[in-house]
């Protein structure tokens, strides 16, 4: 779950939130998904579950709980070949069961002590009554009850961007729905005005070191303060360092770097050119690139 859902669920009129709690078969969302409708619409607001069919069930079983203010757990069958384009027949072989939840403002309450939770960068559980639609943030040695469904819910990868520049912009813009913790650092205050704005980003003027579970992108293109900025993540063992550089610029820092006792050994953990080789041309087209590798290294790790 990220900051951009929690802060969707927070700031609603009120809704309905279906997960996906077990799949049989092949489905084109998996355990865990969610999408979010507000109240009085047919199409989520974030998220999806993968199919338009199984949208209208999700609205028209959403109406009851609306109704009850009670959850409901449904089974979409999506494996029927007749209606396939309308109803449930999307042919995709499986079927989903759903929990269905009201949001209202006591479930508003609980998401917001989720998102301070989850600034913290600590891993919980959420507890969901299946009959009362209550949840809470549970321990694991306080959950077990047959009428509550247990969800982890994994602390946020941090995510540091160095240089607020258009690229970071596009970056950020893309991520947004993405299980990171973002944090933008410029010395130049003027340049984070775009990001303060941004409630699922925290800004900085200044970093004094990361850790292991960080993944930092450095952008600025001044010289001397990016590399200040891949001493830190390089001495920080950060798990991803991304560097945007030519060939050239690049090889002189890893020359100042290595004066600086930093072996060539580390310094080929640094990924630049950064991205994937997508022939990417645009700032659009290089965020593209850049996400891309961001996630295949946080999903692989």
């Amino acid at each position: 779950m990220n900051f951009s859902l929690i802060d969707k669920l927070i700031h609603s009129r009120g809704g309905i939130l279906a997960t996906i709690i077990s799949t049989d078969g092949h489905t084109y969302k998996k355990t865990g998904a969610k999408a979010f409708f507000e109240a009085g619409e047919v199409t989520p607001c974030h998220g999806n579950l993968g199919a338009l069919c199984a949208d209208q069930e999700i609205v028209r079983r959403g109406a009851e709980v609306l109704a009850s203010g009670k959850p409901l757990r449904v089974t979409i069958d999506l494996s029927k070949e007749t209606d396939i384009h309308f109803g449930h027949g999307t042919y995709c072989g499986g079927s989903m069961e759903l929990l269905i939840e009201p949001v209202g403002e006591p479930q508003r309450g609980v998401y917001r002590q989720l998102r301070d939770h989850l600034k913290t960068g600590a891993s919980c559980r959420l507890a969901h009554d299946v009959q009362t639609g209550d949840i809470a943030i549970a321990k694991i040695d306080t959950v077990g009850s047959q009428t509550t469904f247990v969800e982890d819910i994994p602390g946020l990868t941090p995510l540091f961007i160095f240089g607020a520049t258009p690229l970071a912009r596009a970056i950020v813009t893309q991520v947004a729905e993405m299980d990171f913790m973002l944090h933008v650092i410029d010395w130049r205050s003027y340049y984070l005005d775009f990001f303060r704005n941004l409630n699922y980003v925290t800004v900085r003027e200044s970093v004094s070191e990361f850790d292991r579970n960080s993944m930092t992108l450095i952008l600025s293109h001044s010289f001397e303060r990016d590399l200040e900025m891949l001493s830190l993540a390089l001495r920080g063992r950060c798990r991803y360092i991304g560097l945007l550089s030519s060939k050239k610029r690049r090889d002189k820092m890893f020359d100042e770097l290595e004066n600086k006792g930093i072996s060539r050994a580390d310094t080929g953990r640094i990924h630049s050119p950064v991205g994937m080789d997508i022939g990417s041309r645009t700032d659009p087209e290089i965020a593209v690139s850049i996400v891309a590798e961001l996630i295949k290294w946080k999903n692989a790790s």
